[in-house]
């Protein structure tokens, strides 16, 4: 996650994951795609569509304060690779709609 922050990326954790088997990422700000603002559903259903990465949105769980998106990242049965490249996924998705 810092990596990304560093890279301009508007993301943080909601909390720092202590023996559980996901993280919820916030995401700050507006995201939009052709001029389409996304909520967290959106961007559940854009992430699944355009980058083949499967999250949860925070929507479903009652996590949205205003002007965020939340997303739930489960990754407790994944071996390390698959994480890996999940994330990846997830990081030029993210870049792709911090560039829009």
């Amino acid at each position: 996650m810092e990596r990304w922050r560093e890279e301009g990326l508007p993301v943080r954790l909601w909390a720092v994951p202590d023996g559980v088997f996901y993280g919820l990422l916030v995401l700050e700000g507006r995201l939009a795609v052709s001029g389409r603002r996304l909520d967290s559903d959106g961007l559940m259903e854009w992430l699944v569509l355009e980058q083949g990465v499967a999250v949860v949105s925070g929507r479903a769980f009652g996590w949205e304060p205003p002007g965020t998106c939340v997303l739930r990242l489960s990754y407790g049965m994944l071996e390390q690779g698959v994480l890996a490249e999940a994330l990846e996924r997830l990081a030029t998705g993210l870049r792709r709609l911090a560039r829009s």
